[in-house]
């Protein structure tokens, strides 16, 4: 007796795992065997993805189903060439470590429903089953009604107060469709023209806007160009939507919105730059934005392309951002077309026509050899392109009036200019970045405005270099220098001394190679020799 019981739980132990085996290898089998299916990814025929897990009631039901269209379908030869072309529902079911692919081809009419296996072959599915499928969760991709109204204020999507939303099935019931709502009083922004967008336009729209107590505004949605605000101001809004059931027309509901909202005067734009002569190729504008919440809602498209995205920096109440205009432009006009929370301004610039003289830069071949190498300029570009691409003053500007040339103001004397197109020794040709300025070794080099030091150091190509920020992307670039007096992080004012005249680096002769640059784009200093750049204030 003791023998059988323990023969007895030997066995009773052993089940769960002669079980786990008889179903791995169930598994193996094609077609899919329900009981052996743990889970099922399904990408529907609007490329939503659809999981079922049998640990769920629900859906084991539903893998359930899916086995059983496929074991009652019925093979044909192939599929009919108008279904071949619709979307599908991929479905996968994952049964241990096998992985089984189906296509079902289900359309709104059930007696045109199809499936594939792996191996190509097409089966009829069973109309009823069909038919089923069409009023399940499932075929929801199917419905347009399917798909909720969504209200969106400028890039976020609100929540309604209340909401109600179905779409009718095949079999005539309605589904409805789920949504958050919320009693929370939430606070939106509002672009300057009110734009209020739903994805599926609702039969009425209508609007209440109260500032404070006082309704300023109740009326469609189809008038809100008649409120007219004088001013930036934080106002609460209640919306009501209505969607009708009407023929041709696959969901009805309604909803209700609730939430505050700062809305901005609308943005405008205002261009400027030093001086009263007209622009060259190599100057820069600036332009600054009125009434801009954030600087991600300011785009500005240049025509001709001047392959350059301004960069739009906070200060004050404004956005500013210089405009490089390169020295490698044609003459001619630019249009900036400017637009800001669905307010759109067109300016333009002139551009004049200027001629760059030509040097040949006489040069040791030594120094070209050693300091203008493959290796130097690679080293070059690898220290200075990040620089270039910084911003380290985020917000305002340091600089302020006109700007000085850096050198001894005795008798300043230019070697090269900005733009020039020079040539070394008779061969190698570029444009030159900046000013060289002849002057003797041991010189004061200064600050050619206020601004932050954001690069100390050497390069082959460069010799002792000192970068200082200004604002607004804006850079001074000392180069050749023989020593240097400041260090990465400080503030310097106009006129405080940076480094020493030296002849490091690629050069013939004691150089001081100063030069301003918008980021990467070097630009004409000229102009700010004279006059200030005008930071207007509207």
């Amino acid at each position: 007796m003791k023998v059988f019981k323990g023969f007895l739980i030997v066995i009773l132990l052993f089940i769960p795992t002669i079980l786990a085996v008889w179903l791995y290898f169930d598994a193996q089998k094609s077609p899919v065997v329900a009981r052996a299916v743990e889970r099922v990814e399904m990408i529907d025929t609007a490329q939503n993805q659809i999981t079922l897990s049998k640990e769920n009631a629900e859906d084991e039901e539903s893998i359930r189903f899916l086995v059983e269209m496929i074991d009652k379908a019925e093979a044909v030869s192939t599929l009919p060439g108008d279904v071949a072309q619709t979307a599908y529902f991929e479905t996968t079911f994952f049964s241990y470590d096998k992985e089984t692919i189906y296509r079902y081809y289900i359309s709104r009419d059930p007696s045109k429903a199809f499936l594939t296996d792996e191996q190509g072959n097409a089966f009829r599915i069973d109309t009823e089953m069909a038919d089923t499928f069409l009023n399940s969760t499932l075929a929801a991709s199917l419905y347009p009604g399917s798909v909720n109204p969504v209200l969106t204020l400028a890039d976020e999507v609100a929540v309604p107060t209340e909401y109600e939303w179905r779409y009718a099935l095949n079999n005539g019931e309605y589904r409805a469709v789920p949504c958050e709502t919320t009693d929370e009083m939430r606070t939106y922004r509002l672009q300057a023209n009110l734009a209020m967008q739903f994805n599926i336009q609702p039969d009425i729209f209508n609007v209440t806007v109260r500032d404070g107590e006082e309704i300023i505004f109740e009326d469609s949605y189809d008038n809100i160009s008649n409120l007219q605000l004088n001013e930036s101001k934080t106002l609460q809004f209640h919306i009501e939507a209505q969607w009708y059931e009407l023929e041709g027309k696959e969901g009805q509901g309604y909803a209700t919105y609730d939430f505050m909202a700062q809305v901005n005067q609308p943005a405008s734009f205002y261009l400027t730059y030093a001086g009263t002569e007209a622009l060259v190729p190599g100057d820069f504008a600036l332009l600054t934005v009125k009434n801009a919440a954030r600087a991600e809602d300011i785009s500005v498209t240049i025509t001709p392309d001047i392959n350059y995205q301004p960069v739009f920096v906070a200060d004050g109440s404004y956005y500013r951002a210089l405009i490089p205009f390169s020295y490698d432009l044609a003459a001619g006009t630019y249009a900036l077309s400017c637009s800001c929370d669905g307010i759109t301004q067109d300016l333009t610039v002139e551009l004049t026509e200027k001629t760059f003289r030509t040097q040949n830069y006489s040069v040791d071949q030594s120094i070209v050899t050693t300091r203008r190498s493959t290796a130097a300029l690679a080293e070059f570009d690898e220290v200075f392109t990040p620089i270039a691409s910084s911003l380290e003053i985020s917000s305002g500007r340091l600089f302020s009036g006109v700007f000085g040339q850096g050198v001894p103001e005795s008798n300043p004397q230019i070697l090269t200019g900005i733009g020039v197109y020079r040539t070394i020794n008779g061969g190698e040709k570029y444009r030159h970045q900046g000013v060289d300025y002849i002057v003797n070794e041991g010189d004061t080099i200064t600050a050619v405005n206020a601004g932050r030091v954001i690069y100390v150091g050497e390069t082959t190509l460069s010799g002792k270099t000192v970068v200082i920020e200004h604002g607004f992307g804006l850079k001074s670039w000392y180069c050749h220098l023989s020593n240097t007096t400041v260090s990465v992080g400080i503030e310097v004012a106009a006129g405080d001394q940076i480094g020493v005249a030296g002849s490091t680096g690629f050069t013939n002769q004691p150089c001081a190679h100063i030069g301003l640059s918008v980021f990467a784009v070097p630009v004409s200093p000229y102009r700010l020799w004279d006059a200030e750049l005008t930071v207007p204030m509207p």
